[in-house]
């Protein structure tokens, strides 16, 4: 993070500086980074975006309301492509990113603050951390890819009756084995006991006692 210097925060409060937005996206094959300058590049921690400006726009971005967002959408636009001359056809453009494994998959929004247009950088804020959760492909007297994205912050509250199960979860995270452990519980070959674990009786009677090092659940 940069320091704003006293003259660059005087510009920013008269309206002289600029605002942009930035975003990339994360996904299996490779990773996609636009900002919504008409074109050339921007560099923000060691990271490149293309200037997008020209065929897309961002839809739901905070503005001066305030800062907080929970979704945003990020068009493609066909038309626009064409006008600014995109080598290619537009709709197999978009369709070539409409087929990237994209549901859930990591997005991350970035605000970038300029002295001027485009300016010197004085920050880089981050938005959102969140995931794609649709794309759809629209094709015929216009094409456009509307990819819509949530913060991780709002999925926690939206109630979902995907199944929790271990290849849902390697989807996402191929290395994740946590309910590689779970399966068999699941399956009814193990129990789960809770309270405290008591040691076998020999002979004798007696109170069975307890392990005071070991847990109280486990698995047997």
């Amino acid at each position: 993070m940069r320091t704003i210097s006293t003259e660059a925060e005087t510009q920013l409060e008269r309206g002289e500086g600029a605002v942009r937005f930035a975003v990339k996206f994360t996904f299996p094959s490779g990773t996609y980074r636009f900002w919504d300058e008409d074109e050339g590049t921007l560099t923000i921690d060691g990271e490149t975006y293309v200037g997008a400006g020209a065929i897309a726009e961002f839809s739901g971005v905070p503005g001066g309301g305030g800062l907080a967002a929970d979704r945003f959408a990020f068009t493609l636009d066909g038309t626009r492509m064409v006008q600014a001359d995109v080598a290619g056809d537009p709709a197999a453009l978009l369709a070539t990113f409409h087929d990237e494994d994209y549901r859930n998959r990591p997005v991350d929004l970035t605000m970038v603050l300029f002295e001027s247009a485009p300016g010197d950088v004085v920050l880089a804020l981050p938005l959102l951390s969140g995931v794609v959760t649709g794309a759809p492909l629209r094709v015929g007297e216009e094409a456009r890819l509307d990819i819509e994205c949530q913060a991780r912050s709002a999925l926690l509250g939206r109630q979902n009756g995907g199944t929790r199960s271990k290849a849902h979860q390697r989807s996402l995270y191929a290395d994740d084995t946590g309910l590689d452990y779970v399966v068999d519980t699941v399956n009814g070959e193990a129990s789960l006991w809770w309270g405290p674990r008591q040691t076998r009786r020999t002979s004798g009677g007696g109170d069975p006692g307890r392990f005071p090092d070991r847990p109280d659940a486990f698995l047997v």
